[in-house]
């Protein structure tokens, strides 16, 4: 089988690393396992070529993802660094430890269709399932050999932004990357059962009470899930027991967009869209400023929570009809 030619993007960004030095990465607010696992393989590749390189730390990284970037977290002055940010869709999506470095970002390596960090350089490819189709991409160009802890990193990337590889992104190097990191060393059943097999006790508390209370609208095509911080809190449902929610709903029979309305510590409504076959997820949430993917996107709101959702129903019925 021929391998498909690498991306421009890849190139653009692979140029860029490989004559640059003393880099500091950034991943996103709330970060899964690709902002986590893509900064994590690049991080490694970077040093395995000589490069001194390190992730800031985020407060927020849930017991999944800890390890990886207790292991690769910036141990050097940051002052001069050169700063790229990883799967980071906007500006306004880094953490807040994050803040000061907005405007020192350099390269942006990416795969959201509308990206809106404000930087110099943007190695983006819309086409790509994860940013980790891109790391890997550049760990190529730059001659790197994949070490079992950078290939974890990266189908690990590659495996979470695809549902498992369920979802409409997946295509041939998606798959093709899977194998090359399961060749590498990446142990993909380990991964499969930590990510999508196994759940603790909260997440299936929290799943079994917010689907008794779903809601449905325009004839089962939209389907609505709300999570009160209340709730949450009262079923010790941490970070990681939230993620996936989203996409669970367009699995039901019938339904074309999903919503998923969340309640954040500062009161806002934080929305994720999934749609199945014909509606754009991006479209429905850039209407409220938000943005991602036509099959999975998000936005928030600063509205109570049955203001949010009533607004976000309104705007997905517009679509159906």
């Amino acid at each position: 089988m021929t391998r498909p030619p690498l991306s421009p993007a890849a190139h653009l960004a692979a140029d860029f690393l490989r004559t640059h030095d003393h880099f500091l990465l950034l991943t996103h607010a709330r970060p899964d396992g690709d902002t986590i696992g893509s900064a994590y393989a690049l991080c490694l590749g970077l040093r395995a070529i000589g490069k001194q390189a390190g992730l800031l730390y985020n407060p927020a990284v849930g017991e999944l993802f800890a390890p990886y970037m207790e292991t690769v977290k910036a141990d050097f002055d940051t002052g001069n660094a050169t700063v790229v940010t990883v799967d980071v869709a906007d500006s306004a999506l880094l953490f807040p430890e994050a803040e000061e470095y907005k405007d020192r970002i350099t390269l942006v390596i990416d795969h959201h269709k509308a990206n809106r960090v404000d930087c110099p350089l943007k190695a983006v490819d819309e086409g790509a399932a994860a940013a980790c189709e891109l790391v890997r991409e550049i760990l190529e160009i730059l001659s790197v050999e994949l070490s079992p802890e950078m290939a974890e990193g990266i189908y690990m990337g590659l495996m979470t932004d695809s549902g498992c590889f369920r979802f409409s992104n997946v295509r041939q190097k998606t798959q093709l990357y899977a194998a090359d990191a399961i060749a590498a060393g990446a142990d993909a059943f380990a991964l499969a059962r930590r990510h999508f097999i196994k759940k603790s006790r909260a997440k299936m508390a929290l799943e079994s009470t917010v689907f008794a209370n779903v809601r449905s609208f325009h004839e089962g095509k939209i389907l609505l899930l709300t999570l009160p911080r209340s709730l949450a809190e009262s079923l010790g449902a941490r970070e990681e027991d939230v993620n996936g929610l989203a996409s669970m709903t367009t699995a039901a029979e019938g339904c074309e967009i999903g919503i998923f309305c969340r309640e954040m510590a500062d009161g806002a409504i934080k929305a994720s869209v999934r749609t199945d076959l014909f509606a754009d997820a991006a479209l429905l949430c850039s209407a409220f400023g938000g943005g991602g993917h036509a099959k999975a996107a998000g936005c928030t709101l600063h509205l109570p929570m049955e203001e949010a959702a009533e607004l976000l129903v309104k705007e997905a019925e517009k679509q159906l009809c």
